[in-house]
């Protein structure tokens, strides 16, 4: 469990209980010390989580730039509409 799907979950509205219901493995308690946490140092956590964002965007661009896995993604836009014509 990362801190930006906890975060995440707090940001879109999730109670502690709808967090916990979802991931189980992570007590009620850690859930709170983790967003007590995030808000004693929402700055921080906040630059963190953007950096941690960007990170992710630049390996998905990476990725999808690759030749090969264009080739894939093109094979599998195939398939799903010969089943969608079925």
């Amino acid at each position: 469990m990362t801190l930006d799907t906890i975060v995440g979950r707090m940001q879109v509205g999730d109670t502690l209980e709808e967090i916990h219901e979802g991931f189980p493995s992570v007590t009620l308690a850690q859930i709170n010390t983790i967003i007590d946490w995030y808000f004693s140092n929402q700055v921080e956590a906040d630059e963190y989580l953007q950096e941690q964002q960007a990170e992710g965007e630049r390996i998905r661009q990476r990725i999808e730039s690759d030749p090969e896995y264009q080739a894939r993604r093109e094979i599998l836009r195939r398939r799903i509409a010969e089943m969608t014509r079925t």
